[in-house]
């Protein structure tokens, strides 16, 4: 799997907000992707956009199916809050990039 730094985010039309707060965390350089750094950073990136440009597509369809019961208790049952949710999606996007590296 591709590291993830600004160039590939770049490449991907990452957002410009996405881009700069990735510089404002991580710099030019690779992320340093883990769980931790995924979940400490959950509420500050779009991990459905990150899921749908920088895993593969079976890792895209698997982040799919897995987030969905955590879509459903965020939006339609209110049973987490949206820290919760975010963290969440960290960490199931983060399981699968290091998976399918």
């Amino acid at each position: 799997m591709e590291p993830i730094n600004v160039a590939r985010l770049r490449k991907k039309l990452a957002c410009s907000g996405q881009v700069q707060t990735f510089i404002a965390v991580v710099g030019y350089g690779d992320a340093p992707l883990t769980i931790e750094f995924a979940v400490e950073h959950a509420g500050k990136f779009d991990w459905d956009w990150a899921a749908d440009k920088l895993l593969s597509i079976d890792g895209y369809i698997e982040y799919t199916l897995a987030s969905r019961p955590l879509w459903l208790d965020y939006y339609t049952d209110d049973k987490i809050e949206h820290a919760e949710y975010k963290i969440g999606l960290a960490k199931l996007f983060a399981t699968i990039y290091l998976k399918d590296a």
